[in-house]
């Protein structure tokens, strides 16, 4: 049969070329979603494992900062919420908040006019516009918050809230499903005792 054109070598590779793709492809079919899920089920067990190790609020520098659940810690000050397929598909909600402190600013009253208007005018430098006010009450202050949004995604909130001392500011960027998160921060901020 050598004359015909038949080869018995390669006769005999061909099904087990055909197995190693259809088992690489069977491999990948099951790897890949498998992956993108452990992916995103991570960030969940990320924020559940920084709640276990460091409780439900944190100190920054004289305050007691609370830290909502499913939020973790993504650098100095700066903790994020994450929902499925953020940050990889930007219609997926997210949430971010960030703490600051002003340390030109003694801990005494500033005026809420002019609280208010340095929050609006920076923020309109950024292309913001301002939605809403609120005057909120802390444990240890009042504190103003100012919830901005642009026009070309109303989705996306950015609120900044200040301390009456404008001591210490919070500030939350992200989807508006989170927005309220910020709100439980500042109703929760403590200021301790100087030691």
């Amino acid at each position: 049969m050598e004359g015909c054109g038949y080869n018995a070598a390669t006769h005999d590779a061909m099904p087990n070329r055909i197995k190693l793709v259809r088992s690489l492809a069977i491999c990948l079919a099951v790897a890949v979603p498998l992956a993108v899920v452990t992916l995103f089920a991570a960030t969940s067990v990320r924020a559940y494992v920084w709640h276990i190790r460091h409780g439900d609020s944190i100190m920054f520098a004289q305050w007691r900062v609370p830290i909502p659940k499913g939020y973790f810690e993504a650098g100095a000050n700066s903790f994020f919420k994450l929902s499925f397929g953020s940050p990889f598909w930007k219609a997926a909600p997210w949430g971010h908040i960030s703490l600051s402190l002003n340390p030109s600013q003694p801990p005494a009253p500033v005026s809420y006019d002019r609280i208010e208007a340095a929050t609006i005018r920076v923020a309109a430098e950024e292309g913001y516009q301002l939605q809403a006010r609120r005057r909120i009450q802390s444990a240890s202050d009042n504190c103003y918050c100012f919830e901005f949004s642009r026009q070309s995604d109303t989705s996306l909130v950015d609120i900044r809230c200040m301390t009456d001392s404008a001591e210490l500011a919070v500030i939350f960027d992200g989807h508006r499903r989170f927005s309220n998160d910020v709100y439980s921060v500042v109703s929760g901020l403590e200021r301790l005792p100087s030691k």
